[in-house]
């Protein structure tokens, strides 16, 4: 028996259920006699016959084909035809749906709406005449990411996703609300306007920018990497990934360092070799050795660990030793008395290795960033109460 196809935009498998774009209707046997959205509506709700018949739920009937074309119908009336220019085309949802379930034709001939485009931070570009409601987006941010920064304001027609105040949001995990969105509303900004899917080559990986060891997919072409997306796994990362790893691709060819940079005059200004280490030396030799530490990482090799315990022996420091670190980073040649538990300075463990000293190189982490998925609250409803579509 094949498995019935139940078309959705605001349902996912991770988030509370909503029931906003009501595609998911079904025609069910001895219940209202009205399609259903079987998205929000769970066994308990569905009542047998009046003889003990079990009842009976009909996901491809007249009625519910019918009912599925009216409301892809209506979705369209205010979605502006950008297929052409739009990012997501060729992985968009709407365009599958409307497809499959729509007409070829509509019978709206009044004026689209127009709404305009919100600011919500560098990585995320918004085109919100193209959205539809969904609030994927605002659930995952609320649930998931653990920030209260989308929301749904306005009723019918005046109804926007929007920050409220337009300022960009804090989370890490922002990037993934590009995944979720199935229109074109809110794509990649570092991706926009520089290659279709059907263009890219998909290369499984595992992502190395923190020690999660996210699943992730590289699409690339040619020798070039155009994007990285995530993979499911449900043992480490489900399917989302941190903005970090999601845009380091970036780095590999417009935003990557290939000259050393000395700070003159509160601006950033090219030097050379011997200028960069000049004014290294200069920055040491005004502070005193038990001033200066170094915390290495826990992706730096052991090669990389003797360079700052060479370079503080050379600078003077007075104690030069491997010592565990905070959060799996192990501090190296660490002057600081204090010891590495939480005391009167309410640091905790390893802080006081970072925050007692006036002159610290960090490698391979930063000291205040763990990783994001590590620490994001989990506020989604337990799982009996979601009701899969």
């Amino acid at each position: 028996m094949p498995v019935p196809r139940f078309p959705r935009f605001c349902f996912h498998e991770r988030l509370s259920v909503a029931g906003n774009c009501r595609m998911c209707l079904v025609e069910v046997k001895g219940g209202p006699p009205k399609p259903q959205a079987s998205c929000a509506m769970s066994v308990r709700d569905i009542r047998g016959g009046p003889n003990g018949e079990l009842p009976e739920v009909f996901t491809n009937t007249p009625m519910v084909k019918k009912a599925r074309e009216g409301v892809m119908e209506f979705l369209l009336i205010n979605h502006p035809l950008d297929c052409p220019i739009c990012d997501q085309g060729g992985e968009c949802d709407l365009q599958d749906r409307a497809m499959a379930f729509g007409i070829d034709t509509s019978r709206y001939q009044e004026d689209k709406r127009a709404v305009e485009d919100k600011y919500i931070g560098p990585l995320v570009k918004t085109v919100m005449n193209r959205c539809i409601h969904c609030t994927r987006c605002v659930r995952f941010t609320t649930e998931v990411a653990g920030i209260s920064e989308l929301g749904l304001i306005g009723r019918g027609e005046d109804a926007e996703i929007t920050t409220y105040l337009e300022q960009a949001m804090t989370s890490e995990l922002q990037g993934n609300v590009v995944d979720l969105c199935p229109v074109g509303a809110l794509t990649s900004k570092p991706f926009a306007f520089t290659a279709r899917p059907w263009e890219l080559n998909k290369t499984r990986s595992i992502d190395v920018m923190d020690a999660v060891g996210s699943a992730i997919r590289v699409d690339t072409r040619g020798r070039e990497v155009m994007r990285i997306l995530p993979r499911v796994n449900e043992t480490i990362n489900e399917e989302w990934i941190s903005d970090k790893s999601r845009f380091i691709w970036d780095g590999l060819k417009t935003q990557r360092l290939d000259r050393p940079y000395v700070r003159r005059d509160g601006r950033l200004q090219p030097a050379t070799w011997a200028e960069a280490f000049g004014a290294i030396k200069a920055a040491v030799g005004a502070t005193s050795g038990d001033k200066i530490g170094a915390i290495s990482g826990d992706l730096a090799s052991v090669e990389e660990d003797v360079c700052p315990l060479r370079t503080g022996e050379v600078a003077g420091v007075g104690q030069s030793r491997l010592s565990p670190g905070w959060g799996g980073t192990r501090s190296v040649a660490r002057p600081c008395k204090l010891p590495l538990q939480p005391d009167h300075c309410g640091h905790r463990p390893g802080r006081c290795a970072v925050d007692h000293r006036r002159q610290s190189a960090l490698r391979g982490r930063h000291p205040q960033r763990p990783h994001p998925q590590a620490l994001a609250p989990r506020q989604v409803p337990d799982r009996r109460d979601r009701r899969a579509g």
